[in-house]
C-alpha cells in the first residue's frame, strides 16, 4: 500500500506542474493582450490569476483523465519502465495540446477580442485546416519555441516512480486499494465538476471574476467566445 500511495503523490506533482505550466500561459495571455486590461484594476488582474486557477484544474482534469485512470489503476506492475513510458508520453501529448492552445489564443485574441475553442475546432474537418496550420507555424514560431521549452521542462521534471510491485496482497489489500482508487476517483471528480449545486461551467467565471477578466480567467478547456 506504501508504493501504492507514492505513485498517487507522483501523480499530484505530475498534474501540478501542468497547473503551473497553465499559469505561465495565462500571463503570457495577459503579457500579450496587456493593451486590452488597460483600464483594470490590479487587483482585478490578481484575482483572475487567483480564480483561474480554479477553472484550470476542471481543464486539467478532463484534459488527463484518461491518464489520471491509467495511474490509479490497480495493476501490479504500474512501476514498469515500459508502462511508465507509455503514461509520460500520453501525459506531454496531452497536456502539449492544452498548452499550445492556450498560447495560440494569445495571438487570436489580439485580432477576434474573443477564445478560439469554438471557431478553431470547426475547422478540424475543414480543406483549409492544413494551410491553417502552417500558416500558424509560419507567423507565429515563437509560440512553438515556447511550447518546447515548456515542455522539455515538464519532460525534463516529471517525477519517476520506483520500479517494485506491491508488497501486500489478500483481500483485506484489495479492499483498502479499491477504497483508495473511489477517493482519488470522487476527489478527480469533484475537481471538475465543483462542489457547489451547479456543476462548474464557463459562465461560471462570470460569477467569480469582473467581465473585463473574463477572458483572462477562462484558460484551458473551459473557454468559448468572450
Amino acid at each position: 500500500m506504501k508504493i501504492y500511495l507514492k505513485h498517487i503523490k507522483v501523480l499530484a506533482i505530475r498534474l501540478a506542474y501542468i497547473l503551473l505550466a497553465l499559469q505561465f500561459t495565462r500571463l503570457f495571455f495577459f503579457i500579450s493582450n496587456a493593451s486590452k486590461y488597460s483600464d483594470t484594476s490590479l487587483s482585478e488582474i490578481i484575482w483572475a490569476f487567483i480564480v483561474g486557477i480554479r477553472f484550470d484544474i476542471v481543464s486539467v482534469g478532463i484534459f488527463n483523465s484518461v491518464f489520471i485512470l491509467l495511474s490509479i489503476f490497480p495493476y501490479k506492475k504500474i512501476g514498469k519502465p515500459i508502462y511508465q513510458t507509455f503514461l509520460k508520453v500520453l501525459f506531454l501529448t496531452v497536456n502539449s495540446l492544452l498548452l499550445l492552445s492556450n498560447l495560440l489564443d494569445s495571438e487570436y485574441f489580439k485580432f477576434s477580442h474573443k477564445r478560439s475553442t469554438i471557431d478553431v475546432f470547426s475547422l478540424i474537418n475543414g480543406d483549409d485546416f492544413k494551410d491553417m496550420i502552417m500558416s500558424y507555424i509560419s507567423s507565429y514560431w515563437f509560440i512553438f519555441i515556447i511550447l518546447i521549452i515548456l515542455i522539455s521542462l515538464i519532460s525534463y521534471f516529471y517525477p519517476k516512480v520506483e520500479d517494485k510491485e506491491w508488497e501486500e496482497k489478500g483481500n483485506f489489500f484489495l479492499i483498502k486499494q479499491s477504497l483508495l482508487i473511489l477517493s482519488v476517483s470522487a476527489i478527480t471528480f469533484a475537481g471538475i465538476r465543483g462542489f457547489d449545486y451547479k456543476p462548474i461551467t464557463i459562465t461560471s467565471a462570470a460569477d467569480f471574476a469582473s467581465p473585463k477578466t473574463v477572458s483572462l480567467v477562462l484558460i484551458g478547456i473551459l473557454k468559448q467566445n468572450c
